[in-house]
């Protein structure tokens, strides 16, 4: 059988197993995923040309509806179930894409990595139970920075950061990063397919209501968002700030970012950081943003030398313990410190 049949054979019976799946699914579970439904409502809002915000526990901007105004259309067992495989689809691909950027093999270990860490990390179980969109956001970070490192495929890195857009706050540091690593690589095609992209968005969003970007404003500086109102499905917000820790203490670890991406560009030991330092310093996020992490974690995972895998060790049980706790805001700062640990000790091995 020819190369090219025989993978059209595969992908047909991949997506007839995935479909399969999908019907047993919605058909025999009752799937309830409630922030996935507050996006399928928004969508719906939006579509009649009203505000969502301050109707619903929608905060997104409003350019997420094009992703799911199709699902919208389904039964909504169907596009519950849709999109819940998206979600495992898309944490899957995370562990592979930053497996291949960290540089390690693709085996036996690296199957059972990349099929294992979507199942039984408690950030991405969270995510499976409320619907939220963040492995898929993360996925197309890592993508989008690991295709400007690599100086490939600018349009889809271009995609991946628009795609990104729909929640900005959880990732706007490594985002930045990306975008000035391409302006340093002079990648012009990627920074013009995003300027117009986005560009694009924000206006097709003034086009459909003029007031959207003081709405969305106003929802998130009232602090809706954290929930613990009434009226609200999620609880009351607990994080850095409110122990008594504001952001700012963190910018030192900003400025240290930068040096080190000025010094040595968008490398993985760059990229991980940023994803952590830009979860720790964001005011607002809660456990299942934790998924964030995983990029940091694989590349934490590769350990040439013994003394890096303890780092590895606290790294995977951080993970697993806290954001099943109420220490769960911690986790960032974890991270940062064994990040950063492991980054000297990879410096002093170059020096």
């Amino acid at each position: 059988m020819p190369k090219s049949r025989h993978i059209s054979f595969t992908l047909v019976i991949l997506l007839s197993g995935i479909g399969l799946l999908i019907w047993l699914l919605s058909a025999l579970l009752p799937i309830r995923l409630i922030d996935f439904e507050h996006y399928l409502l928004a969508t719906q809002i939006i579509y009649h040309r009203q505000n969502p915000y301050g109707v619903v526990e929608f905060f997104a901007p409003p350019w997420l509806a094009l992703l799911t105004f199709p699902l919208s259309r389904l039964p909504i067992n169907v596009a519950s179930s849709i999109w819940l495989f998206a979600l495992l689809g898309a944490t899957m691909a995370a562990v592979w894409i930053s497996l291949q950027w960290t540089t390690q093999k693709t085996g036996v270990r690296s199957v059972i990595i990349t099929a294992l860490v979507p199942t039984i990390l408690p950030p991405v179980l969270y995510c499976y139970v409320t619907g939220q969109i963040t492995p898929l956001v993360n996925t197309m970070v890592i993508l989008a920075a690991w295709k400007i490192f690599s100086q490939s495929q600018q349009g889809l890195a271009a995609f991946g950061l628009l795609f990104a857009s729909v929640k900005p706050h959880v990732i706007f540091l490594p985002v930045g990063l990306s975008l000035l690593e391409a302006m340093r690589k002079r990648q012009w095609y990627l920074l013009l397919v995003f300027s117009a992209g986005f560009l694009g968005l924000v206006g097709l969003s003034f086009l459909w209501r003029a007031d959207w970007l003081t709405s969305l404003l106003n929802a998130w500086l009232e602090g809706n968002y954290k929930g613990g109102k009434p009226n609200l499905v999620s609880p009351g917000y607990v994080g850095l700030s409110e122990l008594g820790i504001p952001p700012l203490t963190f910018i030192p670890l900003i400025f240290y970012l930068f040096w080190q991406w000025w010094r040595c560009g968008l490398e993985s030991r760059v990229f991980a950081l940023a994803l952590a330092v830009s979860l720790l310093i964001v005011p607002y996020s809660r456990s299942y943003d934790l998924v964030v992490l995983i990029f940091p974690l694989m590349y934490l995972a590769e350990t040439p030398q013994r003394r890096d895998r303890w780092l590895f060790a606290v790294a995977m049980l951080s993970l697993f313990l806290l954001p099943l706790t109420s220490f769960s805001v911690i986790t960032p700062l974890m991270f940062v410190i064994l990040l950063l640990l492991k980054s000297k000790k990879t410096v002093s091995s170059i020096g």
